[in-house]
């Protein structure tokens, strides 16, 4: 089975993403955690991947009051305005939902069992 990077590079998705989230990223892969588990470079390499291939879109606060926490409430927006069919999470709380607006909310291991053909 592949792995999310190797299908993302093989465009078998679109990687939707807000400033703020690639903040929150880049900050959660500054921590000691991740330093100590990530090698040299990494984040920084990680980071401009992202802005070179992902779709950033801009979310205004439209959105509000439905995620299980007020903070996640852009991820669903970012969603909604990157006219996405998935949301994919390993927030669990998010998770539960199930969808918004049509779109399923995910794990990383449900999304590429989603993306992958039968028999592979």
């Amino acid at each position: 089975m592949p792995t999310l990077i190797h299908a993302w590079f093989n465009d078998e998705f679109e990687v939707v993403i807000t400033s703020e989230i690639k903040r929150e990223v880049g900050d959660a892969w500054t921590k000691r955690y991740w330093q100590n588990r990530l090698p040299p470079g990494f984040v920084r390499a990680a980071i401009q991947t992202i802005d070179t291939l992902a779709l950033t879109v801009e979310v205004s606060g439209l959105v509000s009051g439905e995620a299980p926490h007020w903070q996640d409430d852009h991820i669903l927006e970012a969603a909604l305005v990157g006219e996405c069919d998935y949301i994919v999470t390993g927030d669990t709380e998010l998770q539960h939902l199930g969808a918004f607006q049509g779109i399923r909310i995910v794990s990383p291991t449900g999304f590429l069992t989603a993306i992958t053909p039968v028999g592979q």
